[in-house]
């Protein structure tokens, strides 16, 4: 989540990343998705991937492909749309409530869910259904079963 700095990331296209070859990675877009594969690569262990909130469908679809050419096919990818959206404190939270209003949901945490399962079907549609590869992630605030069923009960 850090390396990719998921809270606040201004990214929405996939052309906006930051390169490999960049002189620097501490940048609020994150580190480079290939620096990312290698890491998973070198270490042997399951990816984490938290996809911005600004994330449009053509960025989802082109870092599913990635993820799918550049990750060994015996690594699980998690995968989660931004980071505690439910949080308004975060860019991602407000984000959310004004995407929410825009749409006409009756509150934000509705927009999560939307959002999320568009982008688990995306991924979805990259890898196969029911890919052994993938794990999606839906998150909210534990203290909070309003918001878990806000959330859960989207349709």
């Amino acid at each position: 989540m850090d390396l990719l700095h998921t809270n606040g990331n201004p990214v929405s296209e996939w052309n906006e990343t930051t390169p490999s070859d960049f002189h620097t990675q501490s940048l609020d877009k994150g580190i480079s998705y290939d620096l990312v594969s290698k890491l998973i690569r070198r270490t042997g262990r399951n990816a984490w991937i938290n996809v911005p909130h600004k994330a449009t469908d053509d960025f989802v679809t082109k870092l599913a492909n990635f993820l799918k050419d550049n990750i060994p096919t015996k690594r699980v990818i998690y995968v989660e749309y931004s980071n505690e959206v439910w949080n308004a404190f975060f860019e991602q939270g407000k984000y959310a409530t004004a995407q929410a209003a825009a749409l006409g949901l009756p509150n934000y945490h509705k927009f999560y869910a939307q959002r999320s399962l568009q982008i688990f079907n995306i991924f979805s549609s990259v890898f196969g259904d029911n890919s052994p590869r993938l794990k999606f992630v839906i998150s909210y605030q534990a203290v909070s079963k309003w918001v878990a069923d806000q959330i859960l009960t989207y349709t």
